[in-house]
């Protein structure tokens, strides 16, 4: 996996980056981190960080925000209210669409609060699969509750362009880059 990290301002292109590091180092345990893609390889970024992680015996749960944004979860998450993945390396929640509400407000209500402290209690790490925000800006509210926000880039396909786009569309939500996954050939490198 490449990680490309930077101390306290986002990344740039000119960026220099790390020599790769051992990812179940990276990441805190029960903490939640933000994965953006510019393009769309968050998903596949997320899935690839847990299944890794997995190795490390630490248990991940994925978060995709776009579901989250069209459902109203239960307030306090456990076991109970998420599913694992086919492969048995990670976790899914919410499991399946709850009730439908009208969508999340851009402050964050103490049952948002809930389900995050919950689901960092119960998971090594959560991973907020989140859309960019340029098609999607509500998801920002979701993702400033991660203590930290990496970029998904997928090699040959996302463009500079693209890049400085959600750079800029994080930035101006108040989301710290704290750095970048580099997606190469529908799987992290």
């Amino acid at each position: 996996m490449n990680f490309a990290k930077t101390a306290g301002a986002p990344p740039t292109l000119a960026s220099a980056y790390e020599p790769p590091e051992r990812i179940h180092d990276m990441f805190p345990p029960h903490s939640a981190v933000a994965l953006f893609g510019a393009g769309n390889p968050a998903t596949r970024a997320c899935e690839q960080v847990a299944s890794e992680l997995f190795l490390a015996n630490r248990r991940v749960v994925i978060v995709p925000v776009l579901t989250l944004l069209h459902t109203r979860p239960l307030p306090n998450p456990n076991l109970t209210g998420a599913r694992q993945a086919s492969d048995g390396t990670f976790w899914l929640w919410p499991a399946a669409r709850a009730r439908t509400f009208e969508a999340v407000n851009a402050q964050t209500s103490q049952s948002d609060l809930d389900w995050m402290s919950s689901l960092r209690s119960n998971f090594d790490l959560v991973l907020l699969d989140c859309p960019g925000l340029e098609t999607t800006p509500r998801c920002a509210a979701i993702a400033l509750m991660a203590q930290s926000a990496l970029l998904a880039v997928e090699a040959n396909r996302t463009s500079r362009q693209q890049i400085i786009q959600t750079q800029h569309a994080l930035q101006s939500s108040g989301i710290r880059l704290d750095g970048s996954i580099l997606v190469q050939n529908g799987r992290e490198q």
